[in-house]
């Protein structure tokens, strides 16, 4: 349900107000000062304020001033309720960040219209920023779950890409040609799957500016075990594929991106 601040320090105009507003269907809160109507607005976040100009303390068009210089305030739209009906009043009304001016006596009519009309605009303006918001968190969603399938895929393609590669060769030396095109296919096709992954990547990285290279340690052994391990696995049985280590440092420093 939409809450509208009515703000006048006048009480015979607070009653006047509520009784035009039994018709709209909304919660209504009440301050009989400017400092007052800032501390409602605040905790209570209204749809709309009805604004008087003339109230002791801070005028109207200085508490709307204050209501659009505050970022939690600044969307309310406000309506200025008042006796001054000059072209200046109005102009210094809009000046100062109202949404419309409503001359006293009221008339019931007219008041009741322009409530509508700006409790409506104030609530297609939520609802577009609301489906924003949502729009742009899936979007950091699907970023963030393209990134991370970007590693996942992209190391076992290495692997493949590799294997494709030596599995090429050897089988070129021993006259397997058929094999060694076939290779080749397998080869060229992760290829043209590393540069689609690699678009992906780097629109994502241009969007947010946050994939940025990040060293990381390795044991050196490991890493070269895993590497000798996945050639033997292409190499015939006869073959002995061994890993000589002769010292050095116990870890890699490794930078990827």
């Amino acid at each position: 349900m939409d809450k509208i601040l009515v703000v006048d320090d006048n009480i015979k105009n607070l009653k006047v107000i509520s009784k035009i507003l039994d018709n709209v269907e909304c919660e209504l809160l009440f301050a009989d000062s400017g400092e007052k109507a800032l501390n409602i607005a605040r905790s209570e976040l209204p749809s709309l304020i009805l604004l008087d100009i003339m109230m002791p303390g801070m005028d109207g068009f200085e508490v709307c001033h204050k209501f659009k210089e505050d970022d939690l305030l600044k969307s309310i739209p406000v309506i200025f309720i008042s006796a001054l009906n000059g072209v200046s009043d109005t102009e210094k009304g809009f000046d100062s960040g109202g949404a419309d001016y409503v001359v006293k006596p009221l008339n019931e009519t007219e008041l009741f219209s322009k409530i509508n009309t700006h409790l409506t605009l104030f609530n297609i303006k939520r609802e577009l920023g609301d489906r924003k918001m949502q729009q742009e968190d899936y979007s950091k969603i699907r970023d963030k779950i393209i990134s991370m399938s970007y590693y996942e895929l992209r190391d076992p393609m290495v692997t493949i890409s590799m294997l494709a590669e030596m599995a090429e060769r050897s089988c070129a030396e021993k006259g397997l040609e058929k094999v060694s095109r076939q290779c080749r296919h397998i080869r060229e096709l992760t290829d043209v799957e590393f540069k689609v992954l690699d678009g992906l990547i780097d629109a994502v990285g241009a969007k947010y500016e946050t994939i940025k290279s990040s060293p990381f340690k390795t044991h050196v052994k490991s890493f070269c075990e895993a590497f000798v391990k996945d050639i033997s696995m292409i190499c015939s049985r006869d073959q002995k594929v061994e890993l000589l280590y002769d010292g050095g440092p116990e870890t890699l420093l490794l930078v990827t991106n």
